[in-house]
């Protein structure tokens, strides 16, 4: 794989999106009190999100979300330790087909141990596929 300027990859063969060379796209690192994404990675209808969390026993989600807000995706994740410490995680999701091109942000909570509502909420943009 070869890097180019302002985090953009090139491939060759047949990406996710039809002939050609595979691209893949990066999105700048983000952070809160909970979390701390250092990558955003797209490759056709593959998210990959790499960082740190700070979080109850180390379980979080992620969600995939389109322009208007609609989840197009979610994962549970595990980092490799909770709260207090800050441990590596990588949250890998798989865009629907039909709606692959829609994804626009992630986002990533601690779901609360009390109701299950949303906490430390952390937007990340997804990069676009396109050239």
């Amino acid at each position: 794989m070869l890097a180019v300027a302002l985090g953009v990859a090139a491939a060759s063969g047949t990406g996710g999106c039809g002939p050609g060379p595979a691209v893949t796209r990066r999105a700048p690192p983000a952070s809160n009190e909970a979390f701390r994404v250092k990558s955003v990675v797209r490759s056709g209808v593959q998210v990959v999100a790499e960082g740190e969390a700070s979080v109850f026993e180390g379980a979080f989600v992620v969600e995939a979300l389109d322009g208007s807000g609609r989840v197009l995706t979610h994962a549970s994740v595990q980092a490799q330790a909770g709260a207090p410490a800050w441990a590596g995680f990588t949250a890998k999701l798989t865009l629907p087909d039909q709606t692959a091109s829609t994804a626009r942000s992630l986002r990533l909570y601690e779901a609360s141990p009390k109701d299950g509502s949303p906490q430390h909420v952390l937007y990340v943009p997804i990069p676009s596929t396109s050239i």
